[in-house]
């Protein structure tokens, strides 16, 4: 994560908003059940691959409680997605990105 560039000066929003979306993001994926449509809701908000790599860093690392009869699991933006979403909606994703030259 720490890794991922981004160029401030190519965001779409403010940091307060990114992480509004990351809180929107882990309530989605967090307990029983996962919020499909606010996932790509929230996708299609993005507009440049600096917003992607900036919502990734301001996702963190985030422990995620995954019930009571899973292990919880820390993890970036991309292992709770692919831990909460079946291949297909993950691909999904990847389109909804795609749409804006946002590569996943």
């Amino acid at each position: 994560i720490n890794q991922l560039d981004v160029d401030k000066s190519n965001l779409s929003y403010t940091k307060s908003e990114f992480h509004l979306m990351c809180s929107t993001l882990d309530a989605s994926m967090s307990g029983g059940g996962t919020d499909e449509e606010t996932i790509y809701a929230t996708m299609r908000k993005l507009n440049t691959q600096d917003d992607w790599q900036f919502l990734q860093k301001t996702f963190g690392i985030r422990k995620k409680d995954v019930g009571f009869w899973n292990s919880d699991i820390n993890g970036d933006l991309k292992k709770w997605l692919s831990d909460d979403l079946m291949d297909s909606e993950v691909d999904e994703v990847r389109r909804i990105l795609s749409e804006s030259n946002i590569s996943y």
